[in-house]
């Protein structure tokens, strides 16, 4: 052979090695440039809403995944977007929970990756239906430990909450969810065992 015709060969197969490169390595990012968008094509994938979004929540300890809480007809969400490759990609929560009006709060939670693995978002969050719910606590196992702790939010207008913590769990660390009145009542609780 000579030796025109070996480099050419070698330059056809550097070529088509790098096509498949290109096409298998996901190179390019594909994801949406925003994380509304983001959002908003999650709900058209999963044929659902478009949901009224009611907040949109940074990740306070992951600023590549935000949190949309949202409202369609008698149905909740905690979409999660996150960011990776350039892009804003669907992270998970977008399927809605049909409000319990049976209940005071109806509530769902959810465990994310984060982008490099090494520990899970932990997101609970829910619905007040009765207004004399002035506040939600949450009560979890501290990690190796048989403490527990409990956190605490306001109900806003929106009617929601949502608590988000980082962990590396095994099991389920939260143990109650209760709705609290003005007073400091319990008026409503739900074991998370």
């Amino acid at each position: 052979m000579k030796k025109q015709t070996i480099i050419a060969m070698i330059e056809w197969i550097l070529v088509v090695f790098l096509l498949w490169l290109f096409i298998h390595a996901d190179i390019l990012p594909t994801g949406s440039r925003t994380p509304e968008k983001a959002h908003q094509l999650s709900e058209q994938g999963f044929h659902y809403g478009p949901s009224i979004v009611v907040r949109k929540v940074t990740v306070p300890f992951d600023k590549d995944q935000v949190i949309f809480l949202g409202i369609y007809k008698d149905w909740f969400s905690a979409d999660t977007v996150q960011k990776k490759r350039g892009g804003w990609f669907p992270g998970g929560g977008v399927a809605g929970i049909k409000i319990d009006r049976s209940k005071a709060f109806s509530y769902s939670w959810e465990g994310v990756n984060s982008r490099s693995g090494s520990f899970m978002t932990y997101k609970i969050f829910g619905y007040v239906i009765d207004d004399k719910i002035t506040r939600i606590e949450l009560t979890m196992k501290e990690k190796d430990m048989d403490n527990l702790t409990t956190i605490a939010q306001d109900i806003k207008s929106d009617r929601m909450f949502l608590f988000i913590f980082k962990g590396d769990y095994t099991g389920n660390p939260m143990k109650s969810l209760r709705g609290m009145d003005q007073a400091g009542k319990v008026r409503y609780e739900e074991q998370l065992y």
